[in-house]
């Protein structure tokens, strides 16, 4: 789990770096773009994955229980 926020970490980084870019050169190019949701797909598969270790961890009975997974990680 510490190795994956550590690679949070590393992206959200990454995603703050992007914030320079101005907006319409961030829409006009391809690649920026394409960096951008690359570094958010895989922040929200990551943090996903470190929920699930989590309500494994907390012995939570109920995934799909009314509460957000997020709610128990806050």
């Amino acid at each position: 789990v510490r190795r994956k926020l550590e690679n949070l970490r590393e992206y959200v980084k990454n995603l703050e770096e992007l914030r320079a870019v101005n907006k319409q050169a961030f829409l006009g190019d391809h690649h920026i773009f394409g960096l951008a949701e690359h570094y958010l797909q895989l922040s929200i598969e990551l943090f996903l994955d470190v929920c699930r270790h989590l309500v494994i961890a907390l012995n939570a009975e109920d995934p799909a229980a009314p509460e957000p997974v997020g709610a128990l990680v806050s």
